[in-house]
């Protein structure tokens, strides 16, 4: 259940109830410096997507963190957006070193340093894979990247021991389990770039799609039967037959042009 404070701006009913009850036990402090530590570290994506004009869709604040949804944008934007949150708490950790608020800055930088999603580190790893490989290949290294995290936090949160480490591991292991595999993925904007692949008469459409990404166009040059085939016209086909196989399209009359 969400407070909505404004068009894009949500509030989990548990923060206001979590933060009341930290008033009522002792050494609580550092929870409500933690959630303001989070606040301001989205706070960061925020103002840098405002900066880049990239519109927010939804800012939730939760018991656990923060979740910003941005709207769909080009790949160089997206990565100086997710990269804004760690630089921010950075900064935050070196103007107040030496203090509480300073260290929670620091642990929340090294945290979203990790190659796990939904941490900042797993999305720029996501849209460093996304560049040059296709979506099953960057979601399936995404997975294993994420249990990987999750049990150095596990191991972290024993030795430390940190409960809240724990949190974080339980946060990145339920993630890992449920990182979907678009089939047909959403283009990003002004994307161009058209990357090449072989395939055979034999292969499955539905394996060739596992190439698609958001930040090219994928084209296929089946070498058995010499034509290329185009992401365009492979995604038409298996939204009617999604068990076609590249032998089930007819040879088209010739290469369709290539740009970019």
């Amino acid at each position: 259940m969400y407070f909505r404070l404004t068009n894009h701006f949500f509030l989990h009913v548990g923060v206001p109830l979590m933060i009341g009850l930290s008033f009522l036990l002792p050494d609580a402090a550092g929870f409500r410096l933690t959630l303001l530590a989070a606040a301001l570290h989205e706070g960061c994506h925020a103002v840098m997507a405002f900066c880049l004009r990239v519109p927010v869709l939804r800012l939730t604040i939760l018991p656990y963190g923060c979740h910003l949804r941005l709207a769909p944008v080009d790949l160089m934007r997206e990565a100086k957006i997710a990269a804004a949150g760690p630089a921010g708490s950075l900064f935050l950790y070196f103007l107040f070193r030496g203090k509480t608020f300073g260290k929670i800055n620091l642990i929340l930088f090294l945290i979203n340093l990790l190659p796990a999603l939904p941490l900042d580190g797993g999305r720029l790893v996501r849209l460093l894979l996304l560049r040059n490989q296709g979506t099953y290949f960057v979601s399936r290294t995404l997975r294993r990247m994420g249990v990987l995290s999750c049990i150095f936090m596990v191991l972290y949160g024993f030795f430390i021991p940190s409960p809240f480490a724990l949190c974080i591991a339980v946060l990145l292991f339920s993630y890992a389990r449920s990182l979907p595999v678009p089939l047909l993925q959403k283009k990003a904007i002004r994307t161009r770039r058209v990357k090449i692949f072989h395939a055979r008469s034999t292969d499955s459409l539905l394996s060739l799609s596992h190439y698609f990404s958001p930040f090219y166009s994928a084209a296929f040059s089946i070498t058995d039967r010499g034509f290329l085939l185009t992401e365009a016209e492979i995604t038409a086909i298996l939204r009617q037959n999604a068990a076609a196989r590249v032998s089930d399209v007819p040879v088209p009359r010739r290469l369709p042009p290539l740009s970019g």
